[in-house]
């Protein structure tokens, strides 16, 4: 058995959203990511509702800078980026 399988196998109950967050250049998310966080669920559950009128256009600006959204095709796409941060918020949310 070599050493990366088991030291993956000696934590069976390893998650890699949980135990391995968004990375943050100083640790452990701010409380205003974490706010960023939760305003980007917001907005992903309006882009999902075809409501895209109701976006914040700075909200919007920060989060396609964060590389969290990005415009394609004049379309507001969630990047990979971005749904790991919804899914690291939505894991705090449980």
């Amino acid at each position: 058995m070599s050493h990366s399988m088991s030291h993956s196998m000696s934590h069976p109950m390893h998650h890699p959203l949980r135990d391995n967050p968004i990375e943050s250049p100083v640790g452990k998310p701010s409380v205003t990511d974490q706010s960023l966080y939760a305003e980007l669920l917001t907005a992903v559950d309006k882009l999902l509702r075809r409501r895209a009128d109701q976006l914040d256009e700075k909200k919007v600006d920060q989060f396609v800078r964060k590389g969290w959204l990005q415009w394609n095709g004049g379309a507001l796409k969630l990047t990979p980026m971005g749904a790991q941060v919804c899914d690291t918020a939505l894991l705090a949310y449980a």
